[in-house]
């Protein structure tokens, strides 16, 4: 059945909307087991938004598919060549020779091992980190993500203490890993020709090659002595968002690591929220995205976590 989109709601209310005389329970579960997508995207949250002109498919919802395996992470969008995962805050991306067992990678692998597919690494999230996570299911797939990588768009919200310098910028500096893993900015660099062709993803150059690093922000919101921003990252360096806006003296909130006030429970408050790019395979847009989460704008209420 397809639904034509007639005005911007949520997905959750288009189908209340569509199919009265079902309950929200209901729906919610028809969205949650994948009976409803656009295209070639499987729609999984119910506050997804859906614009006009828009078309979804619906699939009959029999109540069956409740008693399926739960997955232990939401699931974005998949198809036979990648998926995309919501990662929350806490987990590594990839696991360590100590933390082998409880990352997303180990996790999403078990999944898709079931059916008989593997599962490659396309580009990370830090730990402390949540939000949009992509992974290929092929050496091919992730090599095309990989070498495109700079073409995509990636968008995050932080939420950083203080103000910018301006209301909307870029932030271009060159940074080098220093002692226990924490990353600073490199002063008056002069970097070699190479050194804006090298890999932005995928792969960790050595510690000591400066590597350059580009975002753009602008404002959304102030909220007392914060400042709610959109982040649109050109590059993918290690703690790069982290430690760009320390220089710019706006730590990211609850980020102790490069200078946040420390009264705060360590969640940071960093979300990879929107991801668009060519499909690897088919060359067809991708639009992913998520809402905010429900605390991210809260500070000191006693509901942080981790």
């Amino acid at each position: 059945m397809k639904i034509e989109v007639k005005k911007k709601q949520s997905l959750l209310e288009l189908l209340s909307e569509t199919f009265p005389e079902s309950t929200k329970t209901h729906l919610k579960k028809v969205i949650k087991y994948g009976f409803v997508s656009r295209g070639e995207l499987v729609l999984k949250n119910p506050e997804t938004p859906v614009n006009k002109g828009q078309t979804i498919n619906y699939k009959k919802y029999s109540g069956k598919e409740t008693k399926r395996e739960k997955v232990p992470f939401q699931i974005v969008f998949e198809d036979e060549h990648l998926i995309a995962i919501s990662k929350p805050a806490g987990i590594l991306t990839v696991g360590t020779t100590t933390e082998t067992k409880k990352s997303m990678c180990k996790m999403v692998l078990d999944y898709v091992t079931k059916k008989r597919e593997k599962v490659f690494v396309v580009h990370r999230l830090d730990r402390e980190v949540s939000g949009l996570l992509l992974f290929a299911k092929s050496e091919k797939v992730k090599k095309i993500l990989i070498e495109n990588w700079h073409e995509n768009q990636k968008l995050y919200w932080a939420l950083v203490e203080g103000k910018p310098p301006k209301a909307s910028g870029s932030v271009q500096s060159y940074l080098i890993e220093g002692p226990k893993q924490k990353m600073m900015v490199v002063e008056n660099h002069q970097s070699p020709n190479t050194s804006n062709r090298l890999p932005v993803t995928g792969h960790r150059l050595p510690v000591n090659m400066p590597q350059l690093a580009t975002l753009r922000y602008k404002t959304l919101s102030h909220h007392n002595n914060y400042t709610l921003l959109e982040i649109h990252l050109e590059t993918g360096r290690k703690n790069q968002i982290r430690v760009q806006m320390a220089s710019l003296n706006c730590p990211i909130v609850g980020d102790r690591k490069y200078g946040a006030d420390a009264k705060y429970i360590r969640q940071i408050r960093l979300f990879a929220f929107s991801l668009s790019f060519k499909h690897p395979i088919t060359k067809k847009p991708v639009h992913l995205s998520l809402p905010m989460p429900k605390t991210f704008l809260n500070i000191g209420q006693g509901n942080e976590k981790y």
